[in-house]
């Protein structure tokens, strides 16, 4: 019966340590702008903005609050671009600015998908992380943004057998598939 007891009271503290975490981190999405179409391999400027509704303050230079690329958490695909952050330059944006709480934040920043060299594939989705104490709060919706080539492979003409030294005519046609803007 005591074994039950105790086992029963540290379940107790548990929950309300991880109550706790979870009043003092938390964060609500507020909006996003994004393109409506990105080039693969090319830079494009996206924003966005959360809420700090928990009840710590986010610190800058503590280095411990952050913007994370989601689904799988800090992948690669869209390697944020010009916000170093050690190993996790490319999947991580550093916070512009101290968020007290109830305060709003901006995220600014230029993504390039591949330009890490990640090729699964993910939406363009994020979630605020501690390092100390895991992601909190919302999740950002995903604007399904095409990421494209813009092009794309119709056919091939290369002739069966190729003689050494003359060039030989080879035909690749290529659709353009940039959207219009």
């Amino acid at each position: 019966m005591r074994v039950v007891a105790a086992l029963l009271a540290f379940l107790s503290l548990a929950s309300s340590g991880i109550a706790q975490a979870q009043a003092d981190y938390s964060a609500a999405f507020v909006s996003q702008t994004a393109p409506s179409f990105i080039a693969l391999l090319s830079s494009a400027s996206v924003s966005v903005t959360m809420q700090n509704t928990g009840t710590a303050t986010w610190y800058r230079a503590e280095g411990d609050v952050f913007l994370a690329t989601q689904q799988p958490q800090d992948n690669y695909y869209w390697c944020i671009q010009g916000n170093p952050y050690g190993s996790h330059s490319g999947n991580r944006v550093l916070l512009p600015y101290d968020v007290a709480p109830n305060q709003q934040v901006t995220f600014i920043f230029v993504v390039k998908p591949l330009g890490c060299v990640f090729s699964a594939p993910s939406p363009l989705r994020f979630r605020m992380l501690s390092q100390l104490h895991g992601t909190f709060g919302d999740e950002t919706p995903d604007p399904e943004i095409p990421v494209s080539p813009a092009a794309e492979f119709v056919s091939q003409k290369v002739p069966a057998t190729v003689p050494a030294g003359p060039p030989s005519p080879v035909t690749v046609p290529v659709k353009n598939t940039t959207p219009p803007t």
